[in-house]
């Protein structure tokens, strides 16, 4: 998908930084600083780059140095501006270049500088997709003829504006971004905005830099490098959490819609009752602890008895015991309501105890008519 990239930072001479380092950089070519007499050679790499113009006055890279710097007088001034942009890969090349052309020509406009803008090549060992544009501002406004304006943009260098204005450049850039990618027809945006702006719950990714990348490509550990692949492993399992965490959301509403429909057909049920003779289902009265279908005077409603009435017996620890009582009662067992009293097998235990009682019975009674026809009566 698209991203978003656009840095900007000082060409300052307090750093050892120059425009015509910069200049022959980004148009890959050779230049020679006339004030300090370094040779920037770049011509070698001339392939990387796909098209490349200055917005403003007829000049040359070269010229457009050499005034840039003799504008300045200050040992650290800031002679310039320089911008690195990444392009939308969904775009083809003619797109990339209208994309960038129309940022330069804005930047001419709005702040009244030069501009030197140039679309390069991606690196033929970094990522295919990492087609980028290289911009270069002159520090000072410059009219049609190529004459430097005695004032400097200061409102790019206040401390308080300058912020405001690098933000209004990014924003600048986001739009003709989306702009042309909606104009191709392509629905992916991007954004300038940081991921805890957007409320995405991830940290960032840190830049590797062309260095560290060719590097990792290699086969050597980066710290950056595996950084980076722990972010992406961790995004992906929270991207899976936050998936799981969203069915469960859904679950629930449903679970909460077919509590609400069974509430409804209790309801509908409980109002039919009254007009119809009681179903086989209907509540069962306790005798002796277990549950009986049937009709009883008083109806406790199985094991949730009425408010008005006091809790009777509940299920008992020897289910036995109760079975025989209700036995001996003479009920029959089909009245016993099985989903009550006797749950998760306490029925069959009962049986099978009570089985196993009345065998032990018929043994003892069996024995004892053994012994008394074995015992022969005394003359």
């Amino acid at each position: 998908m698209a991203i978003f990239h656009l840095s900007i930072r000082p060409i300052s001479r307090g750093k050892g930084h120059s425009a015509f380092a910069q200049i022959a950089y980004d148009t890959r070519t050779k230049l020679t600083d006339e004030r300090t007499g370094q040779k920037h050679d770049w011509s070698k790499h001339k392939g990387d780059v796909i098209e490349s113009q200055i917005i403003g006055p007829a000049m040359t890279p070269g010229h457009l140095a050499a005034a840039a710097e003799g504008a300045e007088k200050r040992y650290d001034a800031r002679v310039g501006r320089a911008m690195d942009v990444a392009l939308p890969h969904e775009l083809g090349t003619k797109e990339q270049w209208a994309l960038l052309r129309g940022f330069g020509l804005q930047l001419r406009d709005t702040y009244g500088c030069a501009v030197c803008v140039n679309l390069h090549h991606p690196n033929v060992k970094g990522d295919s997709r990492n087609t980028h544009g290289h911009i270069f501002m002159t520090a000072r406004g410059v009219d049609e003829n190529g004459n430097f304006s005695t004032h400097k943009i200061r409102c790019l260098d206040d401390r308080k504006t300058g912020p405001l204005e690098v933000e209004r450049i990014r924003e600048m850039w986001e739009t003709r971004c989306n702009r042309a990618l909606k104009k191709e027809g392509h629905s992916e945006t991007v954004n300038r905005q940081s991921l805890k702006a957007q409320g995405i719950e991830r940290p960032p990714s840190q830049h590797l830099g062309p260095q560290i990348a060719a590097m990792s490509r290699a086969g050597r550990k980066m710290r950056k490098a595996e950084i980076n692949k722990a972010i992406s492993s961790e995004s992906r399992r929270l991207a899976e959490i936050n998936d799981n965490l969203h069915q469960l959301k859904h679950h629930g509403n449903r679970n909460t819609g077919n509590q609400t429909r069974e509430k409804t057909r209790t309801n509908q049920k409980l109002q039919m009752a009254p007009n119809r003779e009681p179903h086989r289902s209907s509540s069962p009265r306790q005798t002796y602890g277990v549950a009986v279908r049937g009709k009883s005077r008083v109806s406790y409603g199985g094991n949730r008895p009425d408010r008005t009435h006091p809790k009777t017996r509940v299920a008992h620890s020897d289910p036995a015991r109760e079975l025989a009582r209700f036995l001996a009662s003479g009920n029959d067992l089909s009245r016993l309501a099985l989903g009550h009293h006797f749950r998760r097998g306490q029925l069959l235990v009962g049986s099978l105890r009570l089985l196993r009682t009345i065998i032990r019975i018929l043994e003892n009674e069996q024995q004892q008519q053994q012994h008394s026809h074995g015992k022969r009566p005394k003359v």
